[in-house]
């Protein structure tokens, strides 16, 4: 087992010729040349050409990463393929739970020189038949909240200072349904929604707590897949879907209205 970070972002980089972050480079390319697959629907971001969903880490069954000899389908690619494929349930019934928490208390050996966080994971999945043999569901579901507290700021023009933490709290939901219509021909559906808010996402001194930015941001993928196996060695597979993905900054109160921004020169502003 090789230690890494709870998401597929972080298997990504393990793969020869990546280096970067949740978005890497492959291979010398910006981190705009990467496409991103959730069992085999494209759900790359199409304004930023980044990453645009996130998933609950045991719900992966495998990722699959491409970094060359792309076949003709993946054309617009010149860094990586990232292709996460879900779980799916079965004849057998299983629930699995886990729960993950840290802070700077519980960092060995770590020395805490200002601020704080809590990272704090909460995850559930279970599967299994709706009619045996025949249909089969699997759901899952993660609450992700990551709170990083700065130390406390001090604006000395105006003795104003800010101490709200940045808080990050994401909710991965996702569910599939299989059908096996005939020993020849499978049906799958799924859906996935991934609503996240970030306050406090540009804290500074020199806005009150109140007028912070509070980031909505999240989407939701839609997919039906059709799976026709026509002899021992071809399959054909058919797929249409649906991505929907949103990025939306608006005023940590809804307050758009009140003054609560202060300027360098002492004037205020509405945020």
């Amino acid at each position: 087992n090789v230690p890494s970070g709870r998401t597929y972002q972080a298997i990504a980089r393990f793969a020869p010729g990546v280096t970067g972050g949740a978005n890497p480079n492959v291979h010398g390319e910006t981190l705009y040349s990467n496409s991103y697959l959730l069992d085999g629907m494209n759900v790359t971001d199409p304004v930023t050409r980044t990453f645009s969903t996130n998933l609950n880490f045991d719900a992966i069954e495998a990722v699959e990463i491409i970094t060359g000899g792309y076949d003709a389908e993946f054309g617009q690619t010149t860094g990586a393929v990232v292709n996460v494929v879900t779980r799916s349930g079965g004849n057998e019934r299983t629930v699995d739970a886990s729960a993950w928490y840290g802070d700077f208390n519980l960092v060995s050996g770590g020395k805490k020189l200002s601020g704080d966080f809590q990272d704090t994971n909460v995850n559930l999945n279970t599967g299994g038949p709706v009619l045996r043999d025949k249909v089969w569901y699997f759901f899952s579901y993660e609450l992700n909240r990551i709170a990083v507290k700065p130390a406390v700021r001090t604006n000395y023009n105006t003795g104003i200072s800010t101490a709200d933490p940045r808080v990050f709290l994401g909710h991965y939901l996702l569910g599939k349904l299989t059908y096996a219509v005939h020993p020849a021909h499978q049906l799958t559906f799924l859906a996935q929604s991934d609503p996240t808010t970030i306050s406090n996402i540009y804290g500074d001194s020199y806005t009150y707590d109140e007028a912070q930015t509070l980031r909505e941001q999240g989407g939701a993928n839609y997919s039906l897949a059709h799976d026709w196996t026509i002899g021992r060695s071809t399959r054909l597979h058919t797929q249409v879907g649906l991505v929907e993905s949103i990025i939306n900054d608006v005023s940590a109160r809804r307050d758009f209205s009140t003054p609560t921004h202060l300027n360098f020169n002492g004037d205020q502003t509405v945020n």
